[in-house]
């Protein structure tokens, strides 16, 4: 399959790339939490996207502590599967 991109769909592609790098960045040097709550996660990209996610086994929900604590969702995770599902929405739509 050969897939023709034009340079504004490059640049996005590439912009994702950065993106990512810069976050990851940011958590390794402790300027960004690594995890987000799931309320937080809900927020930014939708409740049904995160729980799919989450019974998809794509990313794993942890808890902090004991029964009471709040869920947490890996940050750079969440981050890579929506520029991943990015990617496969655009080379579904290509093909």
């Amino acid at each position: 399959m050969t897939v023709t991109l034009d340079k504004y769909q490059l640049m996005e592609i590439i912009s994702g790339s950065v993106q990512l790098g810069v976050e990851t960045t940011l958590v390794q040097t402790g300027m960004l939490k690594p995890y987000l709550t799931r309320t937080t996660a809900y927020n930014m990209y939708g409740r049904k996207t995160v729980d799919n996610w989450i019974k998809e086994g794509r990313i794993t929900a942890h808890k902090s502590g004991d029964r009471n604590s709040k869920v947490q969702l890996d940050r750079l995770v969440l981050q890579a599967l929506v520029k991943t599902d990015e990617l496969i929405v655009y080379f579904k739509q290509a093909a």
